[in-house]
């Protein structure tokens, strides 16, 4: 997320919705360009826990895992069987405050709780966007740019 009460970028585990429910974890915050993102869903215990981890991974970060955050929460058998891909940003006046260049999401991978992989089915549920935005969708990553 670009602002939402931050001046910069941020993300945070979220579990949005079911019945009005949301429940965010602590923010990761001073994100820079080129940082490798970290995100997982793990549901354990037989499946009426669900365990959501994020943070940064490489760069000056390293491979060290321990400034991700983590947010567990009861899945109340909810079932997690799909995921949504999202550039969220706030309090904008003009396009030419959208970031310059293309924001990539790549590695994206899915697995059942068994283990094997399961190929995304993307369906870009967008449309038109303001200032010119496009994405470019494959079966493991997601790009997106705006331009004024």
């Amino acid at each position: 997320t670009w602002g939402n009460g931050y001046s910069g970028w941020s993300m945070a585990g979220w579990n949005c919705c079911p019945s009005g429910q949301t429940w965010k974890s602590s923010g990761v915050y001073e994100l820079k360009a080129n940082d490798t993102l970290y995100g997982e869903i793990d549901v354990m215990q037989a499946g009426t826990t669900a365990k959501i981890t994020s943070g940064v991974l490489g760069g000056e970060h390293g491979e060290d895992r321990s400034g991700l955050k983590s947010l567990s929460l009861d899945t109340d058998y909810r079932i997690y069987d799909w995921m949504d891909v999202t550039m969220e940003v706030y309090y904008m006046t003009s396009c030419d405050e959208m970031a310059k260049g293309w924001m990539t999401i790549s590695d994206i991978a899915a697995y059942t709780t068994n283990g094997r992989p399961v190929p995304p089915e993307w369906t870009d549920a967008t449309g038109v966007s303001d200032c010119n935005g496009e994405q470019v969708v494959t079966a493991h990553s997601w790009s997106v740019r705006h331009s004024a």
